[in-house]
């Protein structure tokens, strides 16, 4: 049962254990985007119900908190939750808290905290972010990095500021225990899906580990459908276990400041007013 919940654990943060952890390996030469071209913001909060096979095993969430000062930089404050559901629990209790801290102006973290309760099984892990250093630090060790080394969380965000295309192929770098390492992302097509939350217009990507990644474990495959638009909302991750499959899909969606206030309103040409519409622009 063990493995089965280590994948489903921290399912706010499936877009992110499922895809990233990340400094994008080709965008060396692309200024990550500053806080006008984010699109999201302070109030969005995303909402998935998760599912082994038919069966449904918990809930998970993902919000953006309002700006925290963190050693004097403006921060938004990441924060993905996961939690088993009644049958779940009572066998295998998952309560799950993973926290970011990302850089206003340079989208990076400055500091990142895990906090899993997992059946018996604990861990609580800090790491503050040094990127003028090159260093990152836990509790027990440094780990050397880059300036656009990301965490597990802050990097799905991040992803989400870029230009995806069909038959695109990003390289990302991020955190594990002890070291970094490396991740192909490739961008496989266009697909329109059905969710409790809506239909969307959805690019699919699969990631794919280069080496021994520590949280990842490549045993099979794994695709994440982010809404094929300028806020790229991740609605649907699915990562093929061993037997069956796990699903983490969105059933609600509030957004946040930016994404309200950039999000372009159309007028109703019949009424003059404005019109009503989905996130997808319908």
């Amino acid at each position: 049962m063990r493995p089965l919940m280590t994948r489903v654990r921290n399912t706010g943060i499936i877009a992110c254990r499922i895809l990233i952890p990340c400094v994008l390996g080709l965008a060396w030469l692309i200024d990550p985007a500053g806080a006008s071209d984010r699109p999201f913001g302070a109030g969005e909060r995303l909402s998935f119900d998760v599912y082994y096979g038919p069966l449904k095993a918990g809930e998970a969430r993902m919000e953006v908190g309002p700006i925290e000062a963190v050693r004097g930089r403006d921060c938004l404050h990441l924060v993905s939750t996961a939690r088993s559901g009644a049958l779940v629990s009572a066998f295998f209790r998952v309560e799950d808290r993973v926290e970011s801290w990302l850089d206003v102006e340079h989208l990076r973290p400055l500091r990142f905290e895990k906090h899993l309760r997992e059946g018996h099984y604990e861990c609580d892990r800090v790491v503050d972010y040094y990127h003028d250093r090159g260093v990152a630090l836990a509790e027990d060790r440094s780990i050397k990095i880059s300036e656009r080394t990301l965490d597990a969380l802050s990097s799905l965000y991040w992803l989400r500021t870029l230009d995806l295309s069909p038959g695109a192929t990003l390289w990302l770098s991020s955190i594990s225990s002890r070291s970094t390492y490396d991740l192909r992302v490739n961008v496989t097509r266009r697909e329109r899906l059905a969710t409790p939350a809506g239909e969307f217009d959805c690019l699919v990507v699969e990631p794919h580990l280069a080496k021994d990644g520590g949280i990842f474990d490549q045993q099979g495959r794994i695709w994440i459908w982010v809404t094929d638009d300028a806020l790229h909302l991740p609605v649907q991750m699915v990562s093929k276990v061993a037997i069956g499959s796990i699903r983490a899909v969105l059933t609600d969606h509030v957004l946040g400041e930016v994404a309200k206030a950039e999000q372009a309103v159309p007028t109703d040409p019949v009424l003059g007013g404005v019109a009503e519409r989905g996130i997808d622009g319908r």
